[in-house]
């Protein structure tokens, strides 16, 4: 029984892992694209806002506060970049 139970704990682990290994790609992969979108339309502010959530969430703090300045920049009423890069700058 102990090991029936083991086997399930490091199944789950397991599992937790390669779903936290396959956002971390997905996160990456969706960091170059942004990257290549705001290259292509600087004036696009949702993108500069996603391309900093990424960025954060991949522990890039300081690139992903030039994000959020950069989404501001376009659209400086947008509420979400402003809460994210004030989370941003807390987390420096």
């Amino acid at each position: 029984m102990a090991l029936a139970l083991r086997s399930t704990y490091v199944r789950g682990n397991l599992l937790l892992l390669i779903e936290m290994m396959t956002v971390m790609m997905i996160t990456l992969s969706s960091i170059q694209m942004l990257q290549k979108s705001v290259e292509i339309d600087a004036g696009f502010a949702e993108a500069h806002y996603k391309l900093g959530l990424c960025l954060s969430q991949t522990g890039q703090l300081a690139e992903a506060v030039d994000a959020y300045k950069a989404a501001l920049a376009v659209d400086p009423n947008d509420s979400y970049s402003h809460y994210h890069l004030a989370e941003t700058y807390h987390r420096l």
